[in-house]
């Protein structure tokens, strides 16, 4: 398994994400270099352990079901990782869904935030952020509101409406 060619898979899949951010996608990798794994804003995603007679891959107990890998995991380890299947099939549900699994990661785990800008009635009837700046979109809480399906204002208004 070429770690390098599915990991710049995996960032072409996110890089359109509103919140995608270059900084908050890193491998890590052990002193002896035999192991590597994905971080998207510093939450544990994929590992990828190698020597001269094995290689295999674990996924965090917590993203499996995020990556669709739920069915093709076994269970976690006492260390919170489950070994995978390395398959074809298991790659392209890797890439799948990794945007989905990388926005999660940031709703989950990104804390820089505020309420909204003045572009929450455009954003509302665009259902996204329209924000120019996408470092400051990636803190708007509306937008997270957004994503979750609430929308507070304009013509999609679906919360508090009469």
């Amino acid at each position: 398994m070429d770690l390098s060619l599915i990991l710049q898979t995996i960032v072409g899949a996110i890089v359109d994400s509103d919140f995608f951010d270059p900084s908050q996608v890193s491998v890590r990798t052990s002193k002896d270099g035999h192991m590597a794994t994905l971080t998207f804003w510093d939450a544990p995603v994929i590992r990828v352990e190698s020597g001269k007679t094995f290689s295999r891959a674990k996924v965090f107990g917590a993203r499996a079901a995020d990556l669709g890998l739920a069915g093709d995991v076994g269970g976690p380890g006492v260390d919170g990782w489950a070994p995978i299947a390395w398959t074809d099939a298991c790659t392209a549900l890797l890439v799948q869904n990794a945007r989905r699994t990388y926005e999660k990661c940031f709703l989950l785990y990104s804390n820089a935030m505020f309420g909204c800008c003045s572009r929450y009635l455009e954003c509302s009837d665009a259902l996204k952020c329209l924000n120019p700046n996408k470092e400051r979109a990636r803190a708007c809480q509306y937008l997270r509101n957004l994503y979750a399906g609430r929308v507070f204002y304009g013509r999609n208004r679906n919360v508090g409406a009469r």
